[in-house]
């Protein structure tokens, strides 16, 4: 009998929180912590404001696209009465020493939401942010972060450092440069499944063109490389064919980089079926 008791109680507590009375009372105690609040802020110069100089920001989800970076964060309650405000400032110049020249953050955010879409940046651009919380008490100290926007695709593909790449449903082309008196035999392709190394024994010591881990596993044995000399800005180029190990047919599938940790392209842009046709020499 007392087993039975409990379940009812149980499931009329669950009934209640459902109804109109549960959220009655919950805007009532809302209005009274609001009332409280605004009597302590009258009469007794916010004593139950608590500075937040102890609480800390946390940048969570980043979504980044090729004009729009999507900042999320979140942090404990710095006061039990009421609610966080956060501001958040953005410096375009990363060239410029924050930490002295604060004439360099320029404010984007002022308010309670812990998420902020910041829009209308340029592509392939890193941006640095820092958020931190606010009252009348005083403020906490600043998390700063650093995010990228993604590139537009060219040919479905993007660029990473010393490399640009392309991308059909089948394969993928890296094109990097070499020296002008590059022989192909002064050329090392290493591929496995998740990586690639290109390096260059004509340097004396190996020279490293290109290593990295892909973001999608390759077929390590289907690869073919050349040697070439690019006539319109006269320099000697590698290039390099890798067949996906799954082709893609859909938006969500294509490559959106090569190498983990590189630039990402914008998705986006990206045909939503196959993508067909051959690659142009780049």
């Amino acid at each position: 009998m007392f087993k039975r008791g409990r379940k009812l109680l149980r499931k009329y507590w669950r009934i209640s929180k459902e109804g109109p009375f549960f959220r009655i009372a919950q805007w009532a105690f809302s209005k009274f912590v609001s009332l409280a609040v605004m009597v302590d802020k009258t009469l007794f110069n916010e004593t139950l404001v608590s500075p937040p100089t102890n609480t800390r920001v946390k940048f969570t989800i980043i979504q980044t696209q090729s004009d729009r970076i999507i900042l999320n964060w979140e942090a404990q309650k710095a006061c039990r009465w009421i609610e966080n405000m956060y501001e958040l400032q953005i410096c375009k110049d990363l060239n410029a020493n924050t930490d002295i020249l604060d004439a360099m953050w320029e404010e984007s955010y002022r308010g309670e939401e812990c998420k902020y879409d910041c829009k209308d940046l340029v592509q392939a651009t890193r941006y640095r942010f820092r958020v931190r919380i606010f009252n009348s008490k005083g403020t906490s100290s600043w998390t700063t972060g650093e995010f990228e926007t993604r590139q537009e695709p060219v040919q479905n593909g993007g660029s990473g450092p010393g490399y640009i790449w392309r991308q059909n449903s089948q394969e993928i082309q890296l094109c990097l440069e070499c020296r002008a008196d590059a022989r192909p035999k002064d050329i090392v392709v290493d591929c496995k499944p998740l990586g690639l190394c290109v390096s260059d024994k004509g340097m004396g010591e190996n020279k490293i063109l290109l290593a990295g881990e892909f973001t999608k596993p390759v077929s390590h044995t289907d690869i073919a490389w050349i040697l070439h000399h690019d006539k319109k800005d006269k320099k000697n180029k590698v290039l390099i064919v890798l067949q996906k190990q799954d082709p893609t047919s859909k938006q969500k599938d294509h490559w959106r980089s090569v190498f983990k940790s590189h630039p990402f392209i914008d998705p986006r842009f990206l045909p939503h079926g196959l993508i067909p046709g051959k690659f142009e020499v780049v």
